[in-house]
C-alpha cells in the first residue's frame, strides 16, 4: 500500500472533530468563487509540491480507484519541467534543483510506483493529432504561449520560444473591453463567468482589427446575452473576436512589450535554418486559447497576407481538432509497450542516483 496513506485525508483533525481542507477536480469548480482556487503549476512550471501529490492521490483513488504501489504509469509534465537556477519563482516546499526530479520523487518516494515514462508534451500532440512531420508546436496554454520545434521526431528545445500571454490574458482583456462600454467584473464569480464565455465562443478574426475604443460604429451586435449574477444582462458585440488580439499586437492592446506570436513563431523557423539548416513550415496551433480562426490568421500574419485558399503559402497553419491532443497522444504511446520499456525510469535507480536518472529521463523524454 502507499506509504503514509494518511497525509493524503481531504480532512485535517480539529479539537472537536474533523474539517475539510481542501477540494480537488470537479468539487473544487462548483466552488470557484466561494473557495480561493490554487493552481500548483503557474506558465506550466512547478510551484507547488504539496498540491501536485493531492492531485495525483485524487486522479488514483478517488478517480480511477486504483492503488499505484508496483504500477508503472506513462508521464506527460508541463511544458516547463526542464532544469531551473535555484528559487526561481519555485516554493519552499518543492525541489528546487530539477522539476522533473520533484515529480518523480512523488512517484516513486510516495505513490511507490515502479517504473515511470516521460513523454514531451509537443511529442504527444503531435501523435494524438497523427501528425507526423516536422511541425513547431503553438501551445497557448492558460498563462503562456510555448512554441516548440520538433525535427525528425526530437524535440529542440534550444530553439524554441516562450510567449508571457495565454488564455488569462484573453479574459482579462476582454474584461477591460467590457468595462469601457460601462460593465463591471469585480467579483470572482463574475470573471469565471467571462472565462467561460471565452471558452464557449471566442474566435480569432482572420484579419488584424483597428484597436478597440469602446464605441466602434457598424458593428453589428452578435446574439451573445449572459445574465449575470446581479440581474443585468450581458450583450458582446465583438468583445470575444477582438480579445485574441493581444497575441498579434501585444502592446497597442494589452500595453505588454512583447513580440507578437507570428514574430516568435518566425523566430523559431529561422534558428532551425541556421542552426540545423532546416525549413519547417508547418504550424500546429493548440491549447485553450486556440480559438477557431486562429489558423487562418496565422497563415496570413505568417505569410505577409500573402496566404489564401486558392495557392500555396510558406507556411501552413492547421489547428489541433483534438480539445485535448496530448491526453490523447499520451494514451496512444501508452499503448505501446516497446516505447514504454525503451524510455522507462526504474524506482531502483531514481532512488541510487535521482539527480543523474532525472537528467536521464528528461533526455529519453524529447525523442520520439
Amino acid at each position: 500500500m502507499v506509504k503514509n496513506k494518511q497525509l493524503f485525508s481531504y480532512y485535517k483533525s480539529l479539537e472537536h472533530g474533523y474539517q475539510r481542507e481542501y477540494y480537488i477536480g470537479e468539487e473544487a469548480m462548483q466552488l470557484r468563487g466561494v473557495l480561493k482556487l490554487q493552481y500548483p503549476v503557474e506558465q506550466e512550471r512547478l510551484v507547488d509540491k504539496k498540491s501536485i501529490e493531492r492531485i495525483l492521490f485524487h486522479a488514483f483513488f478517488t478517480r480511477l480507484g486504483k492503488d499505484p504501489w508496483g504500477g508503472q504509469v506513462i508521464f506527460c509534465p508541463p511544458w516547463d519541467y526542464s532544469p531551473a537556477r535555484r528559487h526561481e519563482g519555485i516554493s519552499s516546499n518543492t525541489d528546487v534543483g530539477f522539476p522533473l526530479k520533484a515529480y518523480l520523487s512523488i512517484f516513486f518516494s510516495i505513490l511507490n510506483l515502479r517504473k515511470v515514462t516521460v513523454i514531451h508534451p509537443a511529442l504527444a500532440i503531435l501523435l494524438g493529432e497523427a501528425v507526423d512531420l516536422d511541425c513547431i508546436v503553438v501551445h497557448i496554454g492558460d498563462g503562456v504561449t510555448m512554441i516548440t520545434p520538433v525535427v525528425d521526431g526530437t524535440v529542440h528545445l534550444a530553439l524554441s520560444r516562450k510567449l508571457p500571454l495565454g488564455f488569462r490574458h484573453i479574459v482579462d482583456y476582454m474584461r477591460r473591453l467590457l468595462i469601457r462600454r460601462g460593465y463591471k467584473f469585480q467579483t470572482s464569480v463574475e470573471k469565471l463567468i467571462l472565462a467561460d464565455l471565452c471558452k464557449k465562443h471566442g474566435r480569432v478574426s482572420p484579419h488584424p482589427m483597428n484597436i478597440y475604443d469602446g464605441n466602434q460604429e457598424n458593428v453589428v451586435p452578435v446574439s451573445l446575452k449572459f445574465m449575470l449574477p446581479d440581474g443585468e444582462i450581458l450583450q458582446i458585440k465583438d468583445e470575444h473576436i477582438h480579445a485574441s488580439e493581444i497575441f498579434f499586437n501585444p502592446l497597442g492592446t494589452f500595453g505588454r512589450e512583447s513580440p507578437s506570436l507570428p514574430i516568435m513563431i518566425h523566430e523559431v523557423a529561422e534558428a532551425l535554418v541556421e542552426d540545423l539548416g532546416i525549413v519547417v513550415s508547418h504550424v500546429l496551433p493548440c491549447g485553450p486559447g486556440a480559438f477557431p480562426g486562429i489558423s487562418a490568421r496565422l497563415e496570413n500574419a505568417l505569410n505577409g497576407g500573402t496566404a489564401d485558399d486558392h495557392g500555396e503559402s510558406a507556411f501552413q497553419v492547421r489547428a489541433a481538432i483534438s480539445p485535448d491532443p496530448a491526453y490523447i497522444g499520451t494514451s496512444l504511446h501508452a499503448s505501446k509497450p516497446n516505447f514504454i520499456e525503451s524510455r522507462c525510469i526504474t524506482k531502483q535507480a531514481f532512488l541510487e542516483n535521482p539527480g543523474e536518472v532525472s537528467k536521464e529521463a528528461f533526455e529519453r523524454s524529447l525523442k520520439k
